[in-house]
């Protein structure tokens, strides 16, 4: 019940008396996951970046296992721009021989790329953030290469649907 009132308080933008509600909902349940994810998020958006990082992370040593906390915790080091510590932490859940980085570039995954980018940008650095920015948008010229493959796979296969859905995705793909 607590945890309900917190999250409508925390949607009404009553950030002080939402975290007094998750407070005694981890006193309540010291192992609740979702509490403290809750106040981490409440911390984000009163502008503690840094706070909720912290807590995400704590959040996340609850459940080693969850790969969703994993990545929520990566996310909030990333916007407090903590990237070592980010990237200590997205490798976790990456099957690497060597570099963590690669594999997530070849798996293309962007919500880590532009996030990674957009913590350059406040540290400073532009260059790499240049070079995470540009990954992200070779992904994005790859999935219009890879239609002209997917053009004969699907008048073989006869999958119309997929294929007319898969050419309008990437006809406004470029469209932002």
């Amino acid at each position: 019940a607590r945890y309900l009132c917190a999250h409508v308080l925390e949607s009404m933008g009553r950030y002080d008396e939402a975290l007094e509600h998750l407070d005694a909902c981890v006193e309540h349940t010291p192992t609740s996951l979702d509490a403290y994810q809750k106040k981490a998020r409440v911390l984000k958006r009163m502008g503690d970046v840094q706070g909720a990082a912290a807590l995400m992370s704590a959040a996340r040593r609850l459940d080693l296992a969850d790969r969703y906390s994993n990545n929520k915790a990566t996310k909030y080091l990333l916007r407090a721009n903590r990237v070592e510590e980010a990237l200590e932490t997205i490798s976790l859940f990456t099957r690497h021989e060597g570099d963590a980085q690669t594999y997530l570039r070849d798996m293309q995954c962007m919500w880590y790329e532009t996030e990674l980018a957009d913590a350059y940008v406040r540290l400073g650095r532009r260059g790499p953030a240049l070079k995470m920015y540009a990954t992200v948008e070779k992904h994005f010229v790859d999935f219009r290469e890879d239609q002209f493959d997917f053009h004969a796979y699907c008048m073989r296969k006869g999958t119309l649907r997929a294929y007319l859905d898969l050419t309008r995705m990437v006809d406004s793909a470029f469209g932002h």
